[in-house]
């Protein structure tokens, strides 16, 4: 089982479009988890982000520190979980997600693609925080008229955003 979660890590750091539903129910008929899943996927997700982020500014890609969490995943299943369309089991947006949904979003609906790690609330937790350095905060991203920068408008920056996951062949 610890070589199919390595191949499958592995997969997900280097396979972008080949990603899909498919890929997700294979991973789970072979032994990874729908948890072990999502957790697979947001460490791989970050760490592709940071080596592309760095390469993108012209810096040299950073080695990985020393993990600052030495515990064991929870393995625990948020019992407000459900199916809602993504590859795997999400949390839903407030009211509906209850008090882990507002401690994840806040009050205000999420976007997909934060609700998409939900299934393991740290993950979710962590995509919120490099979100909320790089892009935008929970509180701002659905004010359409905010701009994290004085040279480009917000709709100036969705364009970028998705021309930057068309060619990476982002399927989100």
């Amino acid at each position: 089982m610890q070589e199919s979660v390595g191949d499958e890590a592995l997969a997900v750091a280097l396979g972008g479009i080949n990603i899909d539903r498919d890929f997700c129910q294979q991973a789970q008929a072979d032994g990874v988890t729908e948890g072990a899943y999502v957790e697979i996927v947001g460490l791989a997700a970050r760490l592709a982000h940071l080596d592309v982020f760095a390469r993108g500014v012209g810096v040299p890609v950073r080695r990985l520190g020393a993990p600052v969490e030495d515990r064991e995943p929870s393995r625990e299943r948020p019992s407000v979980a459900k199916k809602e369309g993504f590859f795997t089991a999400s949390i839903p947006s407030a009211p509906t997600g209850g008090e882990l949904a507002v401690s994840l979003f806040g009050n205000q609906p999420a976007p997909n693609i934060l609700r998409s790690l939900s299934l393991v609330p740290d993950e979710a937790r962590r995509l919120n925080a490099l979100l909320n350095q790089e892009y935008f905060s929970m509180e701002t991203i659905f004010d359409f008229t905010y701009s994290s920068h004085n040279s480009i408008t917000r709709p100036q920056l969705e364009l970028i955003a998705a021309k930057v996951s068309e060619l990476n062949q982002c399927f989100y």
